[in-house]
């Protein structure tokens, strides 16, 4: 990704914009930190754009308050503290999974993106949210098939029998159907059944 800084500058009530080429942000923007560059602070920032609807950068700055290191804080790990004159006073970060106290942050230190929407003034709305039910039901669909396919064992139908079964003749039925018949690489093998025992076809949903 190629940044640019313009300069807006008016000549003869025209509107001139000019090229800046030196410039601290450019020169913040080659080095972001000492374990990610530019290119993975990008990516990062639109994933959480499209998955959440907001991106956090933390802005690390030295004693003078010069930028020197920016952070891509996750989504899901900031909360926004709303103030009744400023809108924002804030922001607290909080570690999922972790007794770690929650780490405030001036306002000035974070800059916040986010994709505008109804739902909310202060968060933004993930852009893949008007597509949110077709993908639960995707994820669904597919999170079934695997299920059936893996750990249903089940072969449109179900075994009788007129006779009692010992929980020893029903423990190696039961093995020795699961061995035959569960999983995608059995499907479709016919089933050998022992004396009085009857396989009776109930199909699938």
């Amino acid at each position: 990704v190629n940044l640019k800084i313009y300069k807006k500058t008016i000549v003869d009530n025209k509107e001139k914009l000019d090229n800046v080429t030196i410039h601290p942000f450019l020169d913040l923007m080659q080095s972001v930190n000492p374990h990610f560059n530019k290119f993975e602070i990008m990516v990062l920032t639109e994933l959480y754009l499209e998955v959440c609807g907001n991106a956090y950068w933390w802005i690390v700055r030295d004693g003078l308050r010069v930028p020197r290191m920016i952070w891509n804080i996750p989504a899901n790990w900031m909360k926004i503290v709303p103030d009744e004159r400023e809108f924002i006073a804030g922001y607290v970060m909080t570690v999922p999974g972790r007794a770690a106290t929650p780490v405030p942050f001036q306002f000035e230190d974070i800059v916040h993106f986010r994709v505008p929407g109804i739902h909310s003034l202060y968060y933004g709305t993930p852009w893949m949210f008007g597509a949110q039910y077709d993908i639960d039901l995707n994820k669904y669909v597919k999170t079934y098939g695997i299920n059936f396919l893996m750990n249903n064992a089940q072969p449109n139908g179900v075994l009788s029998t007129e006779d009692s079964l010992t929980q020893t003749q029903w423990d190696r039925l039961m093995a020795t159907w699961l061995v035959r018949h569960k999983g995608s690489g059995n499907a479709g093998k016919i089933a050998i059944l022992e004396s009085g025992i009857k396989y009776e076809k109930t199909g699938s949903n």
